[in-house]
């Protein structure tokens, strides 16, 4: 006996990967989160769009845990085809340069403190 006709999962997995396809296009391209945070996101919304989904298929189909399970599966599916699609790498933080100037003695390191302050005023 099975648990759910192939027909139903058909009906489940086809919307469910496309929503999941289209979230992972969107998510693969925002560069200003880092890869962490794209995962988190990526399985915040595979488990959202999986109820999503299966509640609009209510009246196709009849809400079970094992169709939210299915649906929630193939959004995660489509998400990672749509991350593997549209990935771009996380935005590298500006190094902030800077000089390191080690004077030999203290005159030195007074006149070169001189210098800058003459020049930045």
């Amino acid at each position: 006996m099975q648990s759910i006709a192939t027909l139903d999962i058909t009906i489940i997995v086809f919307p469910s990967i496309l929503l999941g396809i289209m979230l992972g296009y969107f998510i693969g391209e925002m560069t200003s989160l880092r890869m962490i945070d794209r995962v988190v996101l990526s399985l915040i919304a595979c488990s959202i769009g999986g109820v999503i989904v299966s509640f609009l298929l209510n009246f196709l189909i009849p809400i079970t845990t094992l169709v939210i399970l299915l649906s929630s599966i193939s959004v995660l599916g489509g998400i990672i085809l749509g991350l593997v699609y549209n990935w771009t790498p996380p935005q590298e933080p500006a190094r902030r340069s800077h000089i390191i100037f080690e004077p030999y003695d203290d005159e030195d390191f007074e006149r070169e403190l001189n210098e800058s302050l003459r020049g930045s005023q």
